[in-house]
C-alpha cells in the first residue's frame, strides 16, 4: 500500500468512527469536495465546510459508513471505489449505494475530490486525467 492509499484509507476510517479532528488533520485546509452533476448543487471548500457537510449528511443516515473496495493508481492522484451503506434516519429507509471519487492530494493530504456515482465515467475521467498529465493525447 502506497502512502497516499494509506492516507485514503484512514480517511475513510475516520469518517466511519465520526473521528472529524483526525478527518481534519487528513485533509489539506484548502480542500474541495466536489459533487458533480449526480450529487448536489454546489461544491465544498475547505475543512470546516466539509465537517458541516459531513455532519448533516450524518443527521440524514445516522448508521452511514463507507467502505474502501479499491484503490486505483499510485501517484498523487487515485481513482477510489467506494460502497456506502445506511438508514436513512427519519425513515429507516436503507441505501446502499456504489461510487467512486478521483482523489488528489498534496504532501500527503487529500486535497480534491470529484464525486461519481457512475463508476465507468469515473475510471473514464480518471484516465483522460492521467493522460493530459502525461503528456499523451
Amino acid at each position: 500500500m502506497t502512502e497516499n492509499e494509506d492516507v485514503i484509507r484512514r480517511a475513510y476510517e475516520a469518517f466511519n468512527r465520526r473521528d472529524f479532528e483526525a478527518l481534519r488533520d487528513i485533509c489539506d485546509r484548502e480542500v474541495a469536495w466536489r459533487w458533480g452533476r449526480h450529487f448536489f448543487e454546489s461544491d465544498i471548500h475547505g475543512v470546516k465546510a466539509l465537517r458541516r457537510f459531513f455532519e448533516r449528511w450524518i443527521e440524514t443516515f445516522p448508521d452511514v459508513q463507507v467502505e474502501l473496495e479499491d484503490t486505483v493508481g499510485d501517484g498523487d492522484r487515485l481513482l477510489v471505489l467506494l460502497r456506502q451503506a445506511g438508514a436513512a434516519g427519519v425513515s429507516g429507509v436503507p441505501s446502499d449505494m456504489e461510487f467512486a471519487q478521483i482523489i488528489t492530494l498534496r504532501s500527503a493530504k487529500i486535497l480534491d475530490v470529484r464525486n461519481y456515482t457512475d463508476r465507468r465515467e469515473a475510471r473514464s475521467a480518471y484516465e483522460d486525467q492521467t493522460s493530459d498529465a502525461s503528456g499523451r493525447i
